[in-house]
């Protein structure tokens, strides 16, 4: 190894412990330390010129698998990808305990063009990230853009995964002719700093969370979903529960304290256009911006919770299930309890 290429290696090395770039959704620059200790078993980094491959694909496939889908028991690894746009041609596969990690969004761009190859072979439904147990994509953008009548998301992840993480991300996906998701989750999820804009032309859903027989628990903090096109539906954050088990332990969306952290925005002509579906499930919603219509629906026999406080809502409330308003208004009047504001 010459020095160059000695020296571009410990730069990277660097990057894995600090790294700048902008950590929320109003871009603020500061400084962060990456815990990379005897916990992490390996480091690998992506670069054009320096690193250990040039493509994310190739150090996705160089760890080995653990043969523990849990996560619990497996090794940790960071990867680490330098400044530059990077074009993957197939589902950037994350095993379990694997964090990808890029420079800052706008500095590390991952950028596809969504085909049949991008084909998911556990759901079958066409995904650009796939993450599995306990692992994390930070610090980078991605662009997705779907080929043809096909459908697809941004990021998904199998059945009976353990919590993933999407962290200070920038993703845009968008579907001429199909259905188009920002994340597709089974498993309990944190989204933080983020934005997901997603278009679709038949269908567009932000967030679709939930799975059968097992609660679910997840949190978007600090971060703005913008949705456009689809004609047939279109849902910005949508948790629902298949089946009766363990309803009293399901909380499917919890939104953090702090800055104005959901901000649905909706373009849609559609009448199923709504900014938040609670589908058997409960959600939570905090200090957010709602611009759209909020629906509580049971399902399976669950008579799902949503409660909105200290938040503005410039949709209704309705459906089935429970409805609460606490200290929150539609811009103009504020709302009482049952989420209605005066005559």
């Amino acid at each position: 190894m010459d020095s160059n290429t000695l020296i571009l290696r410990r730069l990277f090395c660097c990057l894995a412990l600090v790294l700048l770039f902008s950590t929320s959704a109003l871009s603020k620059t500061s400084v962060v330390v990456f815990p990379v200790s005897a916990e992490l078993d390996n480091v690998i980094t992506v670069a054009k010129k320096g690193g250990d491959y040039t493509r994310i694909t190739d150090a996705l496939k160089s760890i080995p698998d653990s043969g523990d889908s849990s996560g619990i028991s497996g090794e940790k690894h960071l990867i680490v990808i330098a400044p530059g746009t990077y074009f993957p041609k197939e589902t950037l596969i994350l095993k379990p305990n694997v964090h990808l990690v890029g420079s800052g969004h706008g500095t590390t761009v991952i950028k596809s063009i969504v085909d049949n190859k991008f084909q998911n072979t556990t759901t079958g439904t066409n995904t650009v990230v796939e993450l599995k147990s306990f692992s994390k994509v930070s610090n980078l953008t991605l662009i997705a853009t779907v080929t043809g009548a096909l459908s697809a998301q941004a990021f998904g992840n199998e059945a009976q995964s353990n919590r993933i993480e999407i962290n200070n991300v920038r993703a845009s996906i968008s579907s001429s002719g199909g259905t188009a998701i920002g994340i597709h989750t089974s498993s309990d999820v944190t989204v933080r700093d983020s934005i997901i804009s997603v278009q679709g032309n038949q269908k567009s859903y932000g967030v679709i969370g939930g799975r059968d027989g097992l609660p679910t628990e997840n949190f978007f903090i600090d971060s703005a979903f913008h949705l456009n096109g689809g004609s047939q539906e279109c849902i910005g954050v949508w948790e629902k529960f298949g089946s009766d088990i363990q309803t009293t332990t399901l909380n499917g969306v919890y939104i953090g304290d702090g800055l104005p952290t959901l901000d649905v925005a909706l373009n849609n002509t559609a009448n199923s256009c709504v900014a938040i579906k609670a589908f058997g499930a409960h959600i939570r919603i905090q200090n957010s911006t709602i611009k759209g219509d909020v629906v509580s629906e049971k399902d399976f026999g669950i008579t799902p919770e949503l409660v909105i406080s200290q938040s503005i809502l410039t949709g209704t409330a309705t459906g089935n299930g429970t409805l609460r308003c606490l200290n929150s208004n539609n811009s103009e009047h504020p709302l009482n309890r049952n989420c209605l504001a005066p005559d």
